[in-house]
């Protein structure tokens, strides 16, 4: 895996894009830090998936307790969403 920072993908697109589309992978910096991950498509044109499945299943046991709205305010943003408000 490379590294490139911002500044040099901007600089030169291309080179990194076609680095991507042969198989290489980029960590992109800014400021010196990790900041994104630039890399190819699986080979049926899809997004990989491997991250997501390492992360395992979620459940809603690992969600945060919220306590849920009271209706007036959701009645409140739904009138808002419509426009009739």
């Amino acid at each position: 895996m490379k590294t490139i920072s911002v500044a040099e993908l901007r600089q030169n697109p291309t080179r990194a894009l076609d680095d991507a589309a042969a198989g290489q992978t980029y960590v992109v910096t800014k400021h010196h830090r990790p900041w994104a991950q630039l890399g190819p498509l699986e080979e049926n044109g899809s997004l990989p998936l491997a991250a997501a499945r390492d992360r395992g299943p979620v459940s809603y046991d690992d969600w945060p307790d919220r306590p849920a709205a009271p209706q007036s305010e959701i009645d409140e943003l739904v009138d808002w969403a419509r426009g009739d408000r």
